[in-house]
């Protein structure tokens, strides 16, 4: 799906990152838990990717302490259908809001990743495979749809959601806020 994305060595750039946005999908036993953390140069439309979580079988106190270190005291942005998993995490540290999701919303989170440049650090090889492997679901004539296949998306779902005040919703979409 995506093609405006590169990797490189980002080690030395967290202390210059102000724009900094941190988003995060609950996952436990068959989908990992997904925490993303970069920088948006807003200027350059360009998202870097400096950090990540990526790990099966976490309870959310496993979760807080390996996430609290990377994100700091910055908004986590959290998939909304856990609620009692985004108020558990707060006792721990981590300042955690719940996505504001809806119909229409992967689309619209798609297109405007879509629109910037995306750079990855080196090290976070998750990110960089699910890049690689998040595709659109195909018709019987193998013709892309404009619908995502649902796998290989956890570190793409958490930066939507690390981003959607930066981006415009459609209508219909808050509607179902």
């Amino acid at each position: 799906i995506f093609t405006n994305w590169s990797v490189e060595d980002l080690s030395n750039m967290r202390e210059q990152c102000t724009e900094i946005r941190c988003g995060l999908d609950f996952g436990f036993s068959n989908d990992p838990a997904a925490c993303v953390i970069s920088h948006y140069d807003r200027m350059r439309k360009t998202i870097y990717i400096f950090g990540e979580v990526y790990e099966l079988g976490l309870t959310n106190d496993l979760l807080a302490e390996q996430v609290k270190p990377m994100v700091g005291t910055n908004y986590v942005r959290c998939d909304s259908a856990e609620p009692k998993s985004v108020a558990e995490l707060r006792p721990y540290g981590i300042n955690s809001q719940s996505a504001e999701k809806g119909m229409g919303s992967v689309i619209t989170g798609i297109k405007w990743l879509s629109e910037n440049k995306i750079i990855i650090d080196s090290k976070c090889t998750h990110t960089r495979n699910e890049f690689m492997q998040y595709h659109w679901k195909r018709d019987k004539n193998d013709v892309a749809m404009m619908e995502p296949v649902d796998k290989a998306n956890h570190i793409i779902d958490a930066l939507r959601y690390a981003y959607e005040k930066d981006m415009v919703l459609p209508v219909r979409a808050r509607q179902y806020e």
